[in-house]
């Protein structure tokens, strides 16, 4: 009776332990993210148009989302959401890494007003359609769904919401 007693504990806290949901990984600040770890996303990193706000969910990002990107030019970097105005235009702090990881322009506060083009490269609103690597896109009824839409082969990978 022992041994089945026993055997039915261990095949129980095995069930337990077996069920139990590993931990996510945390997610890292803006200022710890590494070149490694946005390398380490390389094949994550889509063409796909990013939804930042809709009629129905407002914020799906917000002051403190991480993205991800590789430029048109091929420069790897990350950039972090401060504000979306009432205005509708966009204020990001970005960070661009060489292909050895040395940081090539740490930036904040670069405002992208609303329905503009940015490029990631120089940390600006974009003054050429052809150097832009995202248009803030502004769209809908009542102005009311935002996009990070790629352009020009830049590529995107939200890191945190």
């Amino acid at each position: 009776m022992k041994k089945i007693v026993s055997c039915l504990l261990a095949i129980a806290l095995f069930s337990v332990w077996s069920c139990k949901k590993d931990s996510p990984t945390p997610k890292k600040l803006f200022e710890d993210i590494t070149y490694a770890d946005i390398q380490a996303i390389g094949p994550n990193l889509k063409s796909d148009k990013i939804p930042v706000a809709n009629a129905s969910n407002p914020a799906i990002l917000k002051a403190g989302s991480i993205v991800f990107y590789k430029t048109n030019a091929g420069v790897i970097g990350k950039f972090q959401i401060e504000s979306i105005s009432p205005q509708k235009d966009l204020t990001i702090s970005l960070i661009n890494y060489s292909n050895q990881g040395a940081v090539l322009l740490n930036k904040a506060n670069i405002l992208i007003g609303s329905t503009f083009i940015a490029d990631l490269d120089l940390g600006v609103q974009a003054a050429s359609q052809g150097t832009s690597d995202f248009w803030w896109e502004i769209t809908g009824p009542n102005n009311e769904i935002y996009y990070i839409t790629p352009q020009n082969t830049a590529l995107f990978y939200v890191y945190s919401k």
